[in-house]
């Protein structure tokens, strides 16, 4: 892909023993030098490994591969209006990814070491959602919007932030919106755009999902944050399939879920808004 939104990568120190129910910890989660969780928090591990870091509306999750050091990270704050992401991390020492990217530990009440004390103070928590289009991030506000052929072109903006999207709305109550915005200065691990889509067999899913993307094959799967009412992001992580070529072409997009089914979503007129939206991102 030409251009590269936010897929957080993530890094975790796990010193808490894996259990089932949640329960408080002592935690740290940074994002490119954000600091969104330091001290208590609630700690939810499986026997397998996958564990998660939850505080407020800020969630962080781990999945470990069974006996290796490398893992897939997912983060979301649906508060924040920032886009979930996704990325492959690897463990080292206590800790899982790259500090400049993202750093997730949580250790027992106590039991923090020297080196993660004295550390920035957690940014405070965005405010309560600001009401914006149907399926936008709430703590974004929409700033201007326009018809492009069936297709509708927004501009958000919210604490500090901004993003542009193209959104289609379907028969059947499904939607599928096209997202771009441009990375963080300096920083070559991101991915700057993705699609968010919506339809009933994503009811009930939530968090992490490998999905097929453009009716590609098996090797080509790649994550999406599923929020649970139906929705799920999808953002284009560096050195996999990306979807700016394929959206601009109005090549209809389908997406193959866990378990086998399959949605599509007819792409007619997209070429005309993938020219609006990346005028509107500044690409």
């Amino acid at each position: 892909m030409r251009a590269t939104m936010a897929a957080a990568a993530l890094v975790a120190g796990l010193l808490l023993p894996a259990v089932a129910a949640a329960r408080p910890a002592d935690c740290l989660v940074q994002i490119e030098g954000r600091t969104l969780i330091n001290g208590e928090c609630n700690f939810e591990a499986a026997p397998n490994g996958d564990f998660t870091v939850t505080l407020g509306s800020r969630v962080a999750q781990v999945m470990v591969d069974p006996g290796s050091r490398l893992g897939r990270a997912s983060y979301q704050d649906p508060a924040s209006g920032e886009p979930p992401g996704v990325a492959d991390v690897r463990r080292d020492g206590a800790c899982w990814g790259e500090v400049r990217a993202i750093r997730v530990c949580a250790w027992q009440p106590g039991q923090r070491p020297a080196a993660f004390r004295n550390l920035p103070a957690a940014e405070a928590a965005a405010p309560a959602p600001v009401a914006a289009s149907k399926g936008a991030d709430p703590a974004m506000r929409v700033v201007s919007t326009r018809q492009v052929g069936p297709w509708t072109l927004s501009r958000l903006e919210g604490g500090g932030r901004w993003r542009c999207e193209v959104e289609r709305r379907y028969p059947d109550g499904s939607a599928l919106a096209f997202l771009a915005a441009k990375p963080s200065p300096g920083n070559q691990n991101i991915a700057d755009t993705g699609l968010r889509f919506s339809g009933a067999a994503l009811l009930g899913l939530r968090g992490e999902i490998r999905v097929v993307p453009w009716g590609l094959g098996p090797d080509n799967a790649q994550s999406a944050i599923a929020d649970g009412n139906a929705t799920a992001t999808m953002m284009d992580p560096p050195n996999e399939p990306g979807s700016s070529d394929a959206f601009a072409n109005g090549r209809d997009f389908e997406v193959s879920l866990p378990g086998g089914e399959r949605l599509r979503y007819a792409l007619n007129g997209s070429n005309a808004a993938w020219r609006a939206v990346s005028q509107c991102a500044g690409f």
